[in-house]
């Protein structure tokens, strides 16, 4: 797995002081690092003699923390120009100032006018070992297997940040890089870390800005009682914002490849690993689940037992410092800061406290039962070495490992990134194997993803073509297939050819009756937006489409349609992705709702029947797939029942592939599609400035106009202190507006994990205020994705379906209890 965080320019080092503290304090016992570099030879000179971890003579280390290892191989003129010394080891002092964007000494960097007024000064990279390698690095039986699997880890790491420092290492001339870029030298220094271990946060304002900057404390090995953190092979690699030109010229990194490719660098860290373990004769294979190498060799269950025990750092400070009658959220951060090095006292689960970190993880072995007999595979004597695949035949098992892969991401979007088919090479090599280093893995992802070109990709099951091209400001590449385009084109053209199908159009008379009988209120420019939808879509052909934007309206409009097809002898039937989404229809009148995939299904089955004097309303038009556009319009043509569409391309994004809307503006015509892009909900002409904003792609300009109305924050810290926020306003607002019966508030998050964090820590809120009881159960639950997760329920818990669901019920029947978005509460 690779992490990615930019450092931030600081004009005093204190900030990027705390961040180097954080890199180089320990993360294994002073006995445990010299362990580790006894056996790899690494520093076992400079370290003097000691015990091994099994008794045997081997070296013993002062406690000097984790030693930051800067790049061998730098460019001299690059170490002058960051004045450190590649074979030496910078101290603390060096470090914080080479991450606050200056010379080891604390002197500027000599570098042109536009790189010194750049607001980042470094990179992180951090690249971590799969939980399965890093268990086998911990418990290998023999020394040299241990330092086998730590090289594997420090190889891969070190292939991978040369593959990336070719991208980034890219110094642009000009304005906005006009004058086109310079290939140049790039530094690192490397920070190895053996655990991970939970850390606090401490937000610390500057002085001279105002600007918020966070720091992360770790709860070192002899302040944590918790004891040993979990095995965790990981480097940190900061990467000083400084590339230097063979021409002489030192300007800043390209960061740009940090936008769309980080998934792809860390696919080639995870396919050196399996190829360094692999050579060795560790057996490796690639988890579909996480797109990760794993060994075999060790169980998911035993990963799940060595991943739990690292937690949030910052709210075991604060329970601590409750338990002892302080208040966490009143310390100032230096008054913070003291009390973590003071010892922070985190859940202990048992007297572990007192044992190194290697005897602690073996008495957790203990604990789960588990043995572990090494993860290298044994040679028999006299045994043939196992024959060598050729380049050839890797690329081949590679390019058919990356088709599943990208069937599944071309049915979730109908374009990808460049970088996206790089990424699927890469790990698709994990399971076939990659050439170790980084130009022959650079090759090998080439070579796939040539492979991919010439010879097409998977989807819906059947291989097609790729077509390639550019778009947007940055001038990306693009890519989609030729399936894409097809299934698309076809839609375009039975669309084109319903909206010539006025045969059950309205009456424009019938239709002024049912907006009459509506007693809706159309004389503002927004409902006269309105009303041009509503006519539109009533006297239309047999696909119409009206785009609206959130809180404009859409259901309202359709009331009267809804009314007027009724009064005309037709079915109406409402459909959206999921029945949550179909309910409201029937706000409008409509009687019948359901999902699409339902009613798609239930139609071609013929259980449910459909006609020509059937209209059917689709919500959320900018959720709906391009392919289950497609099959709706192929059964429209069949049963010749007339389509009405609304909805906002800029809204909602659909799981599965596919533009829709735009698809039916170039059918129908820009002009055919009306758009009302006014809406009832924001009550001001301020207001609906910013959703305008926010609808243009102008985020930053949106986003600084509600801070200054204080409707929108910028939260300090980390996710967990932006999720406790969102927490805590949702319980102001609630009790801001207890006496407020119709009151009612949603949150909603980007993801399906961003969804639970905020679900727990309301759920902590929630029983705080009374509203929820004691846990009593643990069921496994699977999300929409297919993602399953321990679902802890308490009563007075409310929980959100995902499919439609049927139980048993006490009296020994058997009935519906939800659909696809229903919320249900646990009850006794």
């Amino acid at each position: 797995m690779l992490t990615f965080r930019k450092g931030a320019a600081s004009s005093t080092p204190g900030g990027a002081r705390a961040m180097a503290d954080h890199l180089m304090e320990e993360t294994l016992s002073p006995e445990a690092v010299a362990m580790g570099d006894y056996y790899t030879r690494n520093r076992a000179a400079e370290l003097g003699a000691g015990p091994g971890p099994d008794g045997e003579a081997g070296p013993e280390a002062p406690r000097q923390g984790t030693r930051p290892q800067p790049r061998r191989d730098m460019h001299p003129g690059l170490a002058a120009a960051l004045g450190i010394e590649p074979h030496g080891v910078p101290t603390v002092e060096q470090v914080s100032q080479i991450l606050a964007g200056r010379r080891a000494d604390g002197s500027e960097l000599a570098t042109n006018e536009a790189a010194t007024t750049r607001s980042v000064s470094y990179i992180d990279l951090c690249f971590s070992a799969p939980k399965s390698v890093s268990l086998a690095w911990a418990f290998a039986p023999t020394g040299a297997e241990r330092a086998t699997i730590l090289q594997a880890h420090r190889d891969a790491v070190d292939a991978s940040l040369r593959y990336v420092a070719r991208e980034i290492g890219q110094v642009r001339r000009g304005k906005a890089g006009s004058g086109g870029s310079e290939a140049g030298h790039v530094a690192w220094i490397g920070f190895e870390h053996f655990t991970a271990r939970a850390t606090a946060e401490v937000k610390r304002p500057d002085p001279k800005t105002g600007k918020v900057t966070t720091e992360l404390h770790t709860l070192r090995p002899d302040r944590d009682p918790s004891g040993a953190g979990d095995p965790q092979l990981h480097t940190h690699c900061a990467v000083p914002n400084l590339v230097l030109t063979d021409g002489g010229h030192l300007g800043a990194l390209d960061l740009s490849p940090t936008r769309t490719r980080i998934h792809e660098f860390g696919a080639f860290y995870q396919a050196q690993i399996a190829a360094n373990l692999r050579r060795t004769g560790v057996a490796v294979e690639l988890e579909e689940r996480t797109g990760m190498a794993r060994l075999p060799a060790i169980s998911e269950a035993v990963c799940e037992a060595f991943s739990k025990r690292t937690r949030d750092g910052t709210e075991a400070a604060r329970e601590e410092a409750a338990r002892r009658g302080l208040d966490w959220n009143g310390m100032t951060p230096d008054m913070q800061v003291a009390f973590l090095k003071g010892g922070t006292k985190a859940a202990r689960k048992n007297k572990e406290d007192d044992l190194s970190d290697f005897a602690a993880w073996r008495g957790q072995a203990v604990a789960i039962g588990w043995e572990h007999r090494g993860a290298v595979a044994p040679q028999r004597e006299g045994a043939e070495a196992p024959q060598q695949q050729s380049r050839a035949a890797r690329l081949e098992a590679a390019y058919e490992a990356a088709l599943p892969l990208l069937d599944a991401q071309f049915s979730r979007t109908s374009v990808l990134n460049g970088a996206d088919l790089r990424a699927a090479a890469a790990r698709a090599l994990i399971t076939a194997g990659m050439t170790p280093g980084a130009e022959g893995g650079r090759a090998d992802v080439d070579a796939v993803t040539k492979t991919m070109r010439e010879r097409g990709v998977r989807q819906d099951g059947q291989l097609t073509g790729l077509v390639w091209g550019r778009d947007g400001e940055r001038d990306e590449v693009k890519v989609t297939t030729a399936l894409h385009l097809a299934q698309e084109g076809e839609a375009v053209a039975l669309a084109k050819a319903a909206a010539l199908d006025r045969s059950r159009a309205l009456p424009p008379a019938a239709l002024a009756a049912a907006v009459e009988r509506s007693g809706l209120d159309f004389g503002d420019e927004h409902g006269k937006a309105q009303h041009a939808a509503i006519v539109r879509l009533g006297t239309g052909g047999a696909v119409g489409v009206a785009v609206g934007v959130a809180g404009s309206g859409k259901t309202a409009l359709l009331r009267p349609l809804v009314d007027a097809w009724q009064g005309q002898g037709d079915q109406v039937i409402g459909v959206a992705i999921a029945w949550r989404q179909a309910e409201p229809l029937k706000e409008a009148g409509i009687g019948s709702v359901a999902a699409l995939t339902g009613f798609l299904h239930g139609v071609a089955a013929g259980r449910i029947s459909v006609g020509p004097r059937t209209v059917v309303v689709v919500d959320e038009l900018g959720q709906v797939g391009a392919r289950q556009m497609l099959d709706l319009l192929r059964l429209r043509q069949e049963h010749g029942f007339r389509i009405v569409a609304v909805g906002d391309d800029k809204q909602c994004q659909g799981i599965e592939a596919g533009p829709v809307v735009n698809l039916m503006r170039r059918a129908l015509g820009p002009e055919a599609v009306p758009e009302i892009l006014t809406t009832r909900r924001q009550r001001t002409e301020r207001e609906r400035a910013i959703a305008g904003l926010f609808r243009d792609g102008k985020a930053a300009q949106a986003l600084a106009m509600k801070q200054a109305d204080g409707t929108a924050e910028a939260v300090p810290g980390g996710y967990d202190d932006a999720v406790r926020r969102v927490a805590e306003l949702w319980r102001q607002r609630r009790e801001a507006n207890a006496g407020d019966a119709g009151f009612s508030i949603s949150v909603t998050a980007p993801t399906n994990a961003d969804a639970r964090a905020v679900a727990l820590a309301l759920r902590e809120e929630r029983r705080a205020m009374g509203e929820l009881g004691a846990d009593v159960l643990s069921v496994r639950a699977t999300d929409q994705a297919g993602a399953t997760y321990n679902l802890t329920l308490a009563l007075g818990d409310r929980v959100r379906l995902f499919d439609r669901l049927n139980a048993k019920f006490l009296d020994g029947g058997r009935g519906n209890i939800g659909n696809n978005g229903s919320v249900l509460e646990v009850r006794d």
